[in-house]
């Protein structure tokens, strides 16, 4: 079966990293998968899109201009030449609805689409009514209740359809020489300043009872301002085998986000990428984890704190508490188990058939 996905592709967003996901599992299983991706151009005036250091595969085809208004152009002579028994939507705030659902209407008569809901906002989600599918997949009952329940959709289409961890990427732990016989809490991407500024005061607490380091990895911006000596930057893309390497010889992953904002759904595409590391993650409990099971006290899978002390509290359980932290741990597995890509891809599977 020819399975097309459109989508970023090979970029550093949670967009790009669902569609990956899903479509090299689906190679794995004999599929024959073409990618239909936005024109690099397009995609990176966009914050969030940062092309990883990678070459496109010879089945990706960068033929749509990403936009803001939903008008970007579509090559369609390029995606009606693939010839596609089933495509796969990845519907997010800069994909050019307007053009792309004329298109996606005239194939509809010999394609099954699904279109899978990455928007977050009202604004962001309005141009869903103007695509062709036959399923909408939306990742929990919050994009049904705050979002799709305000637009003209079919219910009977809607299937919920969780985020795919990734599994596993096979990779030795890395420990750079600096953190010997200390405590390493690592964070890496390029979340903005004010992100790290309760890990940074947790720390510097903490300092003073335990011999620590916090390692940050910025990918593709400047350093951040940070002149302490127990903090190291540095400045580089990481491959998903370097994140994992990295995260198994750390000891404490700290997880930069915000609370989120009212009317506002997310989710952190971090902890889905992260989490089989195994190696406890510690972030900011808000509207991007607020799915993540947790016990009353924020721990769980991942451990979730309130405020700066709570934060200061929870990382002294997790540094000193073997059993809680081997708690975290076997959550952590769980959650892998439950929400793996090969168990996702099957409930795909089955939509797609």
């Amino acid at each position: 079966m020819r399975l097309c996905i459109i989508s970023r592709w090979n970029a550093s967003c949670g967009v790009s990293l669902h569609a990956e996901l899903l479509g090299r599992e689906f190679i794995k299983r004999g599929y024959d998968v073409r990618v239909i991706a936005p024109t690099l151009e397009s995609a990176n005036k966009d914050w969030h899109h940062i092309i990883l250091n990678v070459k496109d595969e010879e089945w990706v085809y960068r033929c749509y201009e990403e936009s803001s208004d939903g008008y970007g152009i579509v090559d369609e002579k390029c995606v009606e030449s693939l010839k596609c028994e089933s495509i796969l939507v990845e519907f997010y705030g800069r994909i050019p609805y307007v053009s792309l659902g004329k298109l996606l209407r005239k194939l509809h008569r010999d394609s099954r689409i699904i279109v899978i809901v990455h928007s977050t906002t009202i604004d962001e989600i309005k141009g869903l009514a103007m695509m062709p599918y036959d399923f909408i997949v939306v990742f929990d009952r919050r994009y049904i209740d705050e979002l799709l329940s305000r637009i003209n959709v079919s219910r009977e289409s809607i299937k919920i359809i969780p985020y795919p961890c990734v599994e596993e990427a096979k990779a030795k732990p890395y420990r750079p020489d600096f953190a010997h016989n200390k405590i390493l809490f690592f964070s890496f991407g390029r979340q903005p300043s004010n992100e790290y500024k309760d890990f940074i005061e947790a720390l510097n607490k903490l300092r003073s009872k335990y011999d620590l380091v916090y390692w940050i990895v910025r990918s593709g911006d400047e350093l951040r301002n940070l002149n302490h000596d127990w903090i190291k930057q540095w400045r580089h893309r990481l491959s998903l085998k370097e994140v994992f390497s990295y995260l198994k010889g750390s000891d404490i992953h700290l997880l930069p986000k915000s609370k989120g904002y009212e009317g506002k759904v997310v989710i952190s595409s971090t902890v889905y990428q992260t989490i089989a590391s195994l190696t406890p993650i510690v972030t900011l409990d808000g509207k991007y984890v607020e799915t993540i099971p947790t016990n009353e006290n924020g721990i769980g899978a991942i451990v979730k704190y309130r405020n700066v002390n709570d934060l200061i509290r929870k990382l002294t359980l997790l540094i000193e508490d073997n059993e809680l932290r081997n708690y975290v741990v076997s959550k952590a597995k769980e959650f892998v188990e439950k929400y793996k890509v090969s168990k996702i891809a099957d409930i795909y599977a089955k939509l797609i058939r």
